[in-house]
């Protein structure tokens, strides 16, 4: 017989599995997170750069609020609408 009796070796084997178990259940727990929160980015992001009022680099809201707006040439004024 080798270092391990019947029983005990069943023990360990349920207790292997138990562990793995619970290992899984958390790494999908973990994985089911991160895509949440990597499709929260992702759609922020996309706002972002579809938003109709931000132009280039500038947010148009912004400018309009600090009275910039009139500092852009007529053709830029052109492209962003």
């Amino acid at each position: 017989m080798g270092i391990f009796s019947q029983p005990s070796k069943s023990v360990a084997v349920t207790s292997l599995v138990l562990l793995l178990s619970e290992l899984s259940r958390q790494i999908s727990m973990i994985v089911r997170t991160t895509l949440q929160e990597s499709d929260k980015v992702l759609s922020e992001v996309s706002i972002q750069y579809s938003h109709p009022v931000i132009y280039d680099s500038y947010n148009t809201c912004e400018l309009v609020l600090n009275s910039k707006l009139g500092s852009f040439s007529v053709s830029i004024s052109r492209d962003i609408c």
